[in-house]
């Protein structure tokens, strides 16, 4: 299986890398980082990421 996951995070947020390709073999799998940075500033609760794979 190979394809692309697209980190998507809130606005104002950022994510680097913001996509990456990804080739994986059967029972593979793989293991990256990435950097996201918040805006300054404090915000009160929780908030989402997600990766989504294509």
């Amino acid at each position: 299986m190979s394809g692309t996951v697209a980190f998507e995070v809130p606005p104002g947020w950022s994510a680097e890398p913001a996509t990456l390709p990804y080739t994986l073999g059967p029972g593979g799998f793989t293991l990256t980082d990435i950097t996201v940075t918040a805006p300054a500033g404090p915000r009160p609760g929780g908030t989402w990421l997600a990766a989504r794979l294509s």
